[in-house]
């Protein structure tokens, strides 16, 4: 039998020895064990649609014989992933579940920063750049970023924050480099 205790009060220790207290819509969504899995189920099938869609996109532009679009489009959503991947290095900015104490979020490998997110990051970012080649597509996409946004924070993997700006990274690093490259 759980501890409800343990669940309504997930309370630990900042490094800078305050206390944190987990908000009141991650205590609720995780007294919900049903809701937490449709959530992470719901999450993978959204990442899992823009990256079959990112996918097809090059694959598309390499069937065609277009190989400078294609590697334009590797450079405009590569360059920009590494430099996310890089600042997440260098802030190392804690997650939710890290800093509240989820005990049922499955442990990482190796701990990764939060800010900003990758995932809602890459999904803007394709989503974007498929606006100048399809608007439906793009759109649908941008829409597919926003449902990965909203259960990264539903979930406590990430702060809104977090996801707010990997969403305004992705589609400004993709409005600059079709700029550059278009």
């Amino acid at each position: 039998m759980r501890d409800e205790n343990r669940d309504k009060n997930r309370t630990r220790e900042t490094p800078d020895g305050k206390k944190a207290t987990a908000p009141e819509f991650l205590r609720r969504m995780y007294a919900h064990p049903c809701a937490v899995r449709s959530l992470r189920v719901l999450n993978v099938v959204a990442v899992l649609a823009v990256a079959l869609a990112a996918g097809t996109g090059l694959a598309l532009l390499l069937s065609r014989g277009e190989y400078r679009t294609a590697l334009s489009v590797l450079l405009i959503t590569g360059v920009p992933f590494a430099l996310v991947t890089l600042l997440r290095r260098i802030l190392h900015a804690p997650r939710p579940y890290d800093l509240y104490g989820f005990c049922d979020t499955p442990p990482k490998k190796r701990a990764s920063g939060s800010f900003p997110s990758r995932h809602v990051f890459s999904a803007f970012s394709v989503g974007t750049l498929f606006c100048f080649f399809s608007l439906p597509a793009g759109i649908s996409l941008l829409l597919l970023g926003v449902l990965i946004a909203l259960c990264r924070v539903f979930l406590g993997i990430h702060f809104p924050r977090d996801v707010v700006a990997g969403a305004l990274i992705g589609v400004l690093s993709s409005v600059i480099g079709c700029i550059i490259f278009f």
